[in-house]
Order: C-alpha cells, then sequence, then structure tokens
C-alpha cells in the first residue's frame, strides 16, 4: 500500500508539472545562494514571490529575525501568491512553523494568477521579487491537451513571447519592480528564437548585477538547466548594451564573462555565429522532414520500408512498407541522413547528422502529424547528391560540430536533461544550428 501511494504520489506531482509547469525549489538553493544577498536588505525593503510553491524562496529568510518579531515583519514586508490552493495551503502551514500568526499568514499567502492578474505592490522600488516561476514552453502548450488553457496568456501584448517564465518576466518590467531574484532555465541567455523577444524587450531595462548558471540536475522531476539571475531595474530607462560574470557550476566552478547587445538580441556571442559561409550559390542547403501526405500523394509502386518518428514503444520507432513513385524513391536513395537533435546521454550519442540504414535499417524516417523536433528528423540536401557525397558530408558535419563543441563547452547548444553522468550534460542541437553548419561546406568539399 505505501508503495502504491507513493507511485500515485509521484504521478500527481509530474501531472502538475505538466499542467502548471512549476518546480519545487529546494530550500537549500535559496539559503546557500540567495539569502546571503538579500540579507542587509532585509530591515528597509519588501519581499514577494508571486509563484510561491511551498514558500521556499521566502520563509527561511524569517530565521534571521526573533520569533517575537516575525508576524510583524511578515504583515509589513512579505506578500505571497501561487495559483494552485494546494501550494497556497502549504506556504501558510510552513509560515505557521515560524510562529506567525495564521490571520496574518492568510490575508498575505493567497490564491491568485499572477500572470493574468499582477498585484498591488505597496513601493516597487523597495520591493525585490524572488521566484521561481513556472516553465512551460508555447510549443507544448499548444501540442498538449492538459496544458491547453495556458494557450489565453499568450495573446494581445503577450503575443510572441514564449514561456510562461517569460511573462513573469515582462510583467515585473510592466510593474517596474527594482529588483528581481529569478530562478529560470539558462535558455533564457542562450536560446536564440525561444528566447530573443524577452532578452530585447527585458534587458533593454534590466541589468544583470548577478548570475549562477547550474550544469548538475535541481529539480526532482526535470532536468530542464537553470541559473539564478539578480535583475536590477536600470535608473536611467534603458540601455543597448550589458556586462556580468557568471558562475558556471557543475563539477567545477568556472566564471564567464558575457558581453550581451541589443544588436544581437542580448544574446552571447557564439562560435557558431562565427562560421564563414561561402557565396550563396555555392552553399549547400538543408531542407527537414518527410511528411505522410508526401508518401501517400506519391503513388507509385516501388516498395520501401519507413520508420515512423511519431510512433515509439518498446524501445524502437515503428516501421512500415510504402509503395512510393520513382521520384521519391530516388530522393530518398540520395538523402539517407537524418538529424539526431538530442544527445542519447552518452559520448556515443551524440547529436548530429546519423545514416539512417545503419541505425533503423529503413529506406526513410517519415513523421505523421505534427512535427517535433526532438525526433529524429530525415534530412533533404539541395542540390542533389550522391551517397557517397552524403556520407562524406555526414562526417564532415559531425567533425565540425564536435570541434565547435570542445572550443565552446558546447554552450552554444541548448541544455536538454541530464544523463546519470555527472560530467556529461545532454544537449540539443537546433535545425537552424544544423542548417548553418552545412551552409559552410561546398559541393567541392564532399568530393
Amino acid at each position: 500500500m505505501i508503495d502504491r501511494m507513493r507511485i500515485n504520489k509521484r504521478h500527481e506531482t509530474l501531472d502538475k508539472t505538466r499542467l502548471l509547469g512549476s518546480h519545487l525549489t529546494p530550500v537549500s538553493i535559496f539559503q546557500t545562494y540567495i539569502l546571503p544577498e538579500i540579507r542587509p536588505l532585509l530591515p528597509d525593503h519588501n519581499f514577494m514571490d508571486l509563484f510561491c510553491g511551498e514558500g521556499n524562496l521566502i520563509l527561511p529568510m524569517l530565521d534571521l529575525l526573533p520569533r517575537s518579531e516575525r508576524t510583524d515583519y511578515f504583515r509589513k514586508h512579505i506578500q505571497m501568491y501561487d495559483v494552485d490552493p494546494e501550494m497556497v495551503n502549504k506556504s501558510i502551514e510552513n509560515a505557521a512553523e515560524y510562529g506567525v500568526d495564521r490571520k496574518v499568514l492568510e490575508d498575505r499567502i493567497r490564491v491568485r494568477d499572477s500572470i493574468l492578474s499582477y498585484p498591488e505592490v505597496r513601493n516597487p522600488v523597495k520591493t525585490v521579487h524572488i521566484t521561481n516561476p513556472p516553465y512551460l514552453y508555447v510549443g507544448h502548450i499548444m501540442k498538449h491537451a492538459e496544458a491547453s488553457s495556458h494557450a489565453s496568456y499568450f495573446i494581445g501584448k503577450n503575443e510572441g513571447y514564449q514561456d510562461l517564465y517569460q511573462l513573469a518576466l515582462i510583467n515585473d518590467l510592466r510593474h517596474s519592480i527594482q529588483k528581481l531574484v529569478y530562478v529560470i532555465p539558462t535558455n533564457f541567455l542562450f536560446a536564440d528564437s525561444a528566447s530573443r523577444k524577452i532578452r530585447l524587450d527585458f534587458l533593454a531595462r534590466y541589468f544583470i548585477s548577478k548570475c549562477r548558471l547550474f550544469e548538475s540536475r535541481i529539480f526532482q522531476n526535470t532536468g530542464v538547466n537553470v541559473g539564478i539571475f539578480e535583475f536590477v531595474l536600470d535608473p536611467k530607462g534603458q540601455h543597448s548594451s550589458i556586462q556580468f560574470d557568471a558562475v558556471q557550476e557543475n563539477q567545477n566552478l568556472k566564471v564567464k564573462r558575457f558581453t550581451l547587445d541589443s544588436s544581437s538580441g542580448f544574446r552571447q556571442k557564439m562560435n557558431i555565429d562565427e562560421i564563414p559561409l561561402p557565396d550563396k550559390v555555392d552553399r549547400i542547403k538543408a531542407k527537414f522532414y518527410l511528411t505522410v501526405d508526401e508518401v501517400m500523394s506519391s503513388g507509385g509502386n516501388i516498395d520501401v520500408t519507413l520508420v515512423d518518428s511519431k510512433h515509439f514503444s518498446n524501445g524502437r520507432y515503428s516501421r512500415s512498407t510504402f509503395s512510393v513513385d520513382d521520384r521519391l524513391h530516388r530522393k530518398l536513395l540520395s538523402n539517407p541522413l537524418f538529424v539526431r537533435t538530442v544527445d542519447t546521454g552518452s559520448p556515443d550519442g551524440r547529436a548530429g547528422l546519423h545514416d539512417i540504414r545503419e541505425e533503423f535499417d529503413a529506406d526513410g524516417i517519415v513523421v505523421s502529424g505534427n512535427t517535433y523536433r526532438t525526433n529524429p528528423i530525415q534530412l533533404f540536401i539541395q542540390p542533389d547528391i550522391t551517397r557517397e557525397q552524403s556520407m562524406k558530408l555526414m562526417h564532415l558535419f559531425n567533425n565540425k560540430l564536435e570541434k565547435m563543441r570542445s572550443e565552446s563547452d558546447s554552450s552554444f547548444m541548448t541544455t536538454y536533461r541530464y544523463s546519470s553522468n555527472p560530467r556529461y550534460i545532454r544537449k540539443y542541437l537546433g535545425l537552424k544550428q544544423v542548417s548553418t553548419i552545412i551552409s559552410s561546406f561546398r559541393l567541392d568539399d564532399l568530393s
């Protein structure tokens, strides 16, 4: 019975994570990295968490106060909200353990959808927002029924933002909150299109005063790579560049200087941005995905075996035989490669280009329905090349990719998840990055 209860509880937690995008921050993270920074501000600043969960990013600061002073301090300096009534109740119970009067807690810790309805803030200049907001990518929201109710957040003034945490950031900007301490995905810094708009809008007004990037697991139910960012509102209004040092924490600590400016979307220049490209007329171009519609409309009599990237069970993708015409058959023969966008978790399963025949014993990879960037994706090269040239391209591409990863510690890629080996961080290779590397080669390079 106990084991079944534990399993059910874990399923409930995972369902809530998928629905709300909430990940509870361990108290140790607050005590180690955040509390020392905000401790000097306790006497004359107010503190809030609009996505408070169990209260782990606010309540431990009460340990610094005498028990007799905590109720009065809470009434005057702290406000907390969460959209989940269960979390609000947990925060109230946890705060009561610190000796805070329950009536005060029920007034200052409330249920609220702070993305949709931002609360009144007494003094934005003297307010510190410490939070771990929900992470839920708009693409996931649009594709999964259990999260589809969040789609309404991304309309009107929020159109173009890509994640719930980005809406939390922009709401703080709209209300001129002076100081923010956020635990958010590091794709805020490193992603291209997924974070460009929020960086352009937000980092034109806020400086990053402190930054710590974690390359190890923090949350129990997700491997998303996060950082602790301290933002300070620019008193002069706007700026076009920022500079800061970030501590990168994994097995060892490293300090990296970041210089970001608006002309590059406040994104760190990476080695992939510096790849020299030949003239357009000489470039090799990449296209992606073989759709089921293209296969079904070919209407020929040549049998081919295709892997369906959308159907995976018992450790393998499903395979089917299709009858196609000569045009599509030749297209498949001259394009034998697929893109693995995600590291599998070991040095032998790296992202890059791979041989469909060797990997799947099939003629191609078809995608039915919506495309998913983390599934194997068939690659099509223009102009047409031979199979031998494709194999040469695969080796050139993978060698260049590995060289770039070694030179930059894979910083141009997005962290996907963590493997069981703490020294090996799984990375995601974007299709735009694939296209850029392929475009750096000429047909002559494949001879």
